[in-house]
């Protein structure tokens, strides 16, 4: 099937280097994680700025691995926070959610099938 992030170009910005890939993946899972939270604790708030500020880190985060899917869901929480959007904030973070997961399910695999056996 599809992968959700370009495989290929993630590579090629990284030197093929599968170890630092590793640990970006292993930072991103413990970053998003927390400010997915932080993100649904603002909406449940009603703390937009908060809630936008939680999205933009989370789209720098994503941006490094070439995930098309996971940046544009982190795109659009981002503006319906500063639109003050409840209903597209909830349908974004939802989605934003759904593909950080997706990304670091993919990532793993990705990570294990590219190791040469040792």
């Amino acid at each position: 099937g599809e992968r959700c992030f370009d495989a290929a170009e993630l590579l090629a910005r990284n030197d093929g280097n599968l170890e630092f890939l590793g640990e970006m993946k292993d930072l991103l899972a413990e970053d998003s994680g927390r400010l997915l939270t932080e993100a649904g604790e603002a909406l449940d708030a009603g703390d937009f700025q908060r809630l936008a500020r939680s999205a933009h880190t989370l789209k720098g985060m994503v941006s490094n691995f070439c995930s098309e899917p996971a940046l544009t869901a982190a795109s659009e929480l981002e503006s319906a926070a500063r639109q003050h959007s409840v209903d597209r904030s909830t349908l974004a973070l939802a989605a934003t959610k759904r593909c950080v997961l997706q990304l670091l399910a993919e990532l793993n695999v990705f990570l294990k099938s590219s190791k040469a056996p040792s």
